[in-house]
């Protein structure tokens, strides 16, 4: 499914369905647009709070597959973890900092474990914004100065829509 089905789809479900608490839509990888070879990946596979988020190469594993769920209160994006779905992305608390750390955290309905996408005008990769404060996305750390490597940490910073901000959705199930 390309990204401008998928951002429709999305605003679709969001606005007028009526789902029982949260509604799984899709199982994806989640690429770096700054090197596509990498991937989101829960560290060491254990699904637990704190857990550290990162990147590492592409391998398959349950650890780098993700389900979108559209939270039925709020209408945003949850990233949960295939590993343990009662786990999703987030931050450790609410106190948005740039390079706060990205981790697992089991879901509480918080603004820090919700996000929404944002897409170029061709709809082929998104920066995932926090919901917390829309100005913060998930981003790879110093990738512009290191570069990536597997184990490079994923923070948040401030928006700014370069390729360490922006990721593309490789889709292994549809829901919708």
């Amino acid at each position: 499914m390309h990204m401008k089905k998928f951002l429709f789809a999305f605003t679709l479900l969001a606005l007028f369905s009526n789902y029982s608490y949260g509604r799984i839509i899709a199982k994806v990888v989640i690429r770096s647009d700054f090197n596509q070879k990498y991937v989101i990946d829960l560290d060491h596979g254990v699904a637990r709070e704190g857990q550290n988020i990162f990147l590492n190469e592409y391998h398959g594993g349950i650890n780098q597959q993700w389900f979108l769920d559209i939270d039925d209160i709020y209408g945003d994006l949850v990233i949960r973890s295939c590993v343990d779905p009662d786990y999703c992305i987030g931050l450790s608390d609410g106190n948005l900092t740039n390079t706060k750390n990205v981790v697992l955290t089991k879901y509480r309905l918080q603004k820090w474990q919700r996000w929404t996408l944002f897409d170029n005008i061709m709809g082929t990769y998104a920066g995932i914004i926090s919901c917390a404060n829309h100005t913060f996305c998930l981003d790879v750390e110093n990738a512009m100065a290191a570069g990536i490597r597997n184990g490079t940490n994923l923070s948040i910073w401030p928006y700014h829509k370069q390729k360490n901000q922006n990721w593309y959705f490789d889709y292994k199930e549809s829901y919708v």
